[in-house]
């Protein structure tokens, strides 16, 4: 895992020769339509699914326990109903899109 930090040049701006070269296409024109941020924050690794962004065996536990209510099949007919759900359910945008990338690939 590689802090943000070492994708912005000193200049302030991204460095687009390490983005290019570790991203994907898409992640790349994401990356690079985003501002670089004024203020230099130490990066640091938050558990999206608490408050105070911490990681705990009893948010991971009521995680686990809400994905267990996701439909079980996966067919590819009539999915509608279970995308809507998965767009729905409370966890990060890049989870979601794993998950939509790794059933359609």
């Amino acid at each position: 895992m590689r802090p943000v930090q070492q994708l912005i040049l000193p200049s302030g701006g991204w460095d687009v020769r390490l983005v290019i070269a570790n991203f994907t296409e898409e992640d790349k024109e994401a990356i690079l339509s985003l501002p670089v941020g004024i203020s230099r924050v130490e990066d640091t690794i938050i558990w999206h699914y608490e408050q105070c962004g911490y990681y705990s065996v009893k948010s991971r536990y009521w995680l686990g326990r809400a994905m267990a209510d996701l439909p079980r099949t996966l067919g590819l007919n009539g999915t509608d109903s279970w995308w809507k759900y998965l767009w729905r359910f409370p966890m990060a945008f890049r989870i979601k899109m794993f998950i939509w990338r790794a059933c359609y690939d």
